[in-house]
């Protein structure tokens, strides 16, 4: 079955980078011939236009998942560099367990993801991810490749996020690649 991405597409019209990130992981699905393409085809001449807000998260067991690369609008973002560092050892331990289960499902269907969230720092901002699955040398899905762009108050209040709390996130919006969006 071929992945309708469209829709996805659709969705993040006003994110310039999460839909180039979204035309790059299509374009190295068909290049690679694979559901989930291999990490090491994702280029910085593939990633250049969506790099500075691209992260990539290696999922390694239950409570290990080592960010390799953060960009620097994330950094910017959040005023924090976190490349090298364990995903659990920097979140809410009470989201541990639903997190697990989001990079399960990523992973394992695997499918993509789309969706918002509300950081808080000297201001409130609303933030859109996109997380597409990428394959080790091995060709086992092992790591979660994501945008993570801020949106403007314009979009925040059009949505109708403006009464979401800092930390709350959306349900995610599964995308199919092609294996359905699991269970």
């Amino acid at each position: 079955m071929e992945p309708d991405l469209l829709e996805a597409k659709e969705r993040l019209s006003r994110t310039e980078a999460g839909t180039r990130f979204i035309e790059a992981f299509k374009a190295l699905q068909e290049k690679s011939g694979r559901l989930v393409p291999p990490r090491k085809e994702l280029t910085l001449a593939i990633a250049r236009p969506f790099v500075a807000y691209m992260s990539i998260l290696e999922v390694l067991g239950p409570r290990t998942a080592i960010f390799r690369i953060i960009g620097t609008g994330h950094v910017s973002r959040t005023r924090m560099e976190n490349t090298g560092k364990n995903w659990f050892d920097l979140a809410d331990p009470l989201s541990h367990e639903l997190h697990w289960q989001h990079f399960q499902r990523v992973l394992n269907t695997p499918c993509g993801c789309i969706g918002h969230y509300l950081e808080k720092y000297d201001k409130a901002l609303l933030v859109e991810a996109i997380n597409f699955p990428f394959a080790d040398n091995d060709g086992r899905p092992r790591f979660i490749v994501s945008t993570n762009v801020q949106l403007s108050l314009e979009d925040m209040l059009t949505r109708g996020d403006a009464s979401m709390v800092p930390g709350e996130v959306e349900p995610a919006a599964y995308i199919d690649i092609g294996a359905g969006i699991g269970e």
